[in-house]
């Protein structure tokens, strides 16, 4: 039986820097910025962080965004994470995992806008891509 998630949550003290942000560098939708977040907490600052119990704020709809490419990422890095295939049968599992990173790159983020986003943000790909060694992917 599939278990289905129907919202995803941000930390409620984080909601109106995200829309701030959303606006100000015209990310596309919350999933997107969602997704950032996500990556940087997985991939740059390597670090997951519950959002604290009581202070989960609603930022998007998994229906509403069922056919996004943000979707696929998320539950790519989700299988790829845990090893399973299996985890597309529980969403809540997925997007519990996913909020994890997201909480702990929501708040690197913080940090980022503070000193300049693109400058910051441009400097963590620079360093994820420079690990990256070309001679193992397949093509």
């Amino acid at each position: 039986m599939v278990k289905r998630r129907s919202i995803v949550y941000i930390d409620e003290d984080d909601f109106k820097f995200c829309q701030k942000l959303i606006k100000k560098y015209d990310f596309k939708n919350n999933i997107q910025l969602f997704t950032l977040a996500t990556l940087v907490g997985k991939y740059v600052i390597k670090e997951s962080k519950q959002i604290p119990k009581g202070n989960k704020k609603d930022f998007f709809r998994v229906a509403d965004n069922k056919d996004d490419d943000n979707m696929v990422i998320l539950k790519c890095l989700a299988i790829s994470s845990l090893n399973d295939v299996a985890i597309l049968n529980n969403e809540d599992d997925i997007f519990s995992y996913c909020e994890k990173y997201a909480n702990a790159g929501i708040k690197e983020i913080k940090t980022w806008e503070k000193l300049d986003f693109n400058i910051e943000l441009s400097d963590a790909l620079m360093k994820f891509w420079k690990k990256i060694n070309f001679d193992l992917l397949e093509i």
